[in-house]
């Protein structure tokens, strides 16, 4: 079995870093998931290169869904590498995450999202998505606050 140093690698559009920043990567940071976003992409390497090896070096790619993801081509490129290691999905290397209503393509479409499109039930989600990444129940003070 493949042995990744990451857990997570969180693929978002530059719009919705914000939410991502504040409220998602300190949640997962939490929860001690390893994760990796283009932030910590190597500075004057090609951005090919980055994304296959954020992708590579990631148990899981973690989709954050909104208009503004669809609309950008290298997350498309993202979502395209982690599921061509798994087309079946049966080890959830893609994880679409649902921020807000859009539609998403039939091959990201068929898997079950994360879905945080409704605000008051982030800490429910929260939880849902962990589980799903194999961390253990814990309870966290809402990164809101």
């Amino acid at each position: 079995m493949r042995r990744h140093p990451h857990d997570l690698f969180v693929s978002y559009a530059p719009a919705d870093e914000l939410w991502v920043e504040e409220q998602l990567l300190p949640r997962l940071r939490m929860a001690s998931l390893r994760v990796l976003t283009p932030a910590d992409f190597a500075a004057g390497a090609p951005q090919l290169v980055n994304i296959e090896r954020a992708v590579d070096q990631c148990r899981h790619t973690l989709a954050v869904m909104t208009p503004a993801w669809l609309a950008h081509a290298w997350n498309d490129f993202e979502a395209l590498l982690a599921s061509s290691s798994d087309p079946a999905g049966r080890q959830r290397r893609l994880i679409p995450l649902r921020l807000q209503p859009c539609d998403v393509p039939p091959r990201i479409a068929m898997l079950t999202p994360a879905d945080f499109t409704n605000a008051e039930r982030f800490e429910e989600n929260m939880q849902r998505l962990l589980k799903g990444l194999g961390v253990r129940a814990q309870i966290f003070i809402s990164a809101k606050r």
